[in-house]
């Protein structure tokens, strides 16, 4: 047993579910009637650039009048796009169940029981019972479901991942919080200085060591005694070497944007950008045309061929 950690209360939150035992601190499985969820195959590797297009994904299925917070996961090649209103949750929770914003601990998604709900539902009430339809979690009447073995919710069914809930009072004091850290990171920086003053002093040693070297390989390579020539090498490779990183960064970029929807037709380099023709499937244009939002390119569209564009310097 461990006593250091101890996981809140556990509840599944639907509309008219009973009254929740009592404790300090709850963690929620939201069900789909607080949450929305679409699931996208994206050539995205992080999470963060997945997070980035959630607005854009989601925005055929969000209130207008709500705001939403985004939570993204993935699932080997799918990603999984939440978005959720605290406002709307925590109004419910305080008004129906008494259960105060700061009561609400790590959140979780119905979504993420599929393992479960793949082989059984789980029963809600005597009318309703959580189920998969179209492979998404869903509140459906049992006579709908037609299963003759419902699963009950307990604390056993807590999914893997958990999200932390930031209640709309935590986001308020946000800017105050922030205000603070200000000061305190001044004042280590004021600290920070003295100390790289004294650094500084054992750092001027090794600066006349190292001095002593260039001028030994200067006296090898009499042409280099000269600021110019030095400073028209140093330019020549410069220039070199960040064209010829910008194009790896190109490239990876459209390997990453590659699939089986996707597919590169032609690839051309010249002299100051790099060009790339993709033929995409006419059910993937909306998405990649959210995608592209992200990336900074120039970007033309022509039925169903894009066309995308790279500045070299």
């Amino acid at each position: 047993m461990n006593f250091f950690t101890k996981d809140n209360f556990l509840i599944l939150l639907y509309k008219n579910m009973p009254q929740p035992k009592a404790a300090k601190k709850y963690d929620i499985v939201l069900s789909p009637q607080f949450y929305v969820v679409k699931k996208e195959e994206l050539p995205i590797k992080w999470a963060f650039q997945a997070k980035k297009l959630a607005p854009s994904i989601l925005e055929d299925y969000l209130d207008i009048n709500k705001d939403y917070k985004f939570i993204v996961l993935k699932e080997d090649n799918i990603w999984s796009f939440y978005a959720y209103a605290p406002k709307e949750i925590e109004e419910y929770l305080e008004e129906n169940y008494g259960i105060k914003p700061h009561q609400i601990g790590k959140i979780y998604f119905a979504d993420q029981l599929k393992h479960i709900l793949s082989r059984l539902p789980i029963g809600l009430d005597k009318k309703y019972g959580l189920t998969l339809l179209d492979n998404l979690a869903t509140i459906a009447p049992r006579e709908v479901i037609k299963a003759k073995k419902y699963v009950r919710f307990t604390q056993n069914l807590r999914p893997k991942k958990g999200f932390n809930y930031h209640t709309i009072k935590k986001e308020k004091s946000a800017q105050s919080s922030l205000n603070k850290s200000a000061l305190v990171l001044a004042f280590l920086l004021f600290l920070l200085g003295g100390l790289y003053i004294f650094d500084g002093i054992s750092y001027k040693k090794t600066l006349n060591q190292k001095k002593a070297q260039l001028n030994a390989i200067l006296k090898r390579n009499p042409a280099l005694n000269s600021s110019y020539s030095r400073e028209a090498i140093k330019k020549k490779y410069e220039a070199i070497e960040k064209k010829q990183r910008k194009i790896r960064e190109y490239i990876n970029t459209f390997s990453k944007l590659s699939s089986k929807k996707t597919i590169l037709q032609n690839l051309q380099l010249q002299k100051n950008k790099i060009v790339a023709t993709f033929k995409v499937d006419s059910k993937e244009l909306n998405k990649i045309k959210a995608l592209l939002k992200t990336l900074h390119l120039n970007h033309n569209f022509h039925n169903n061929l894009v066309t995308l564009e790279g500045k070299l310097p």
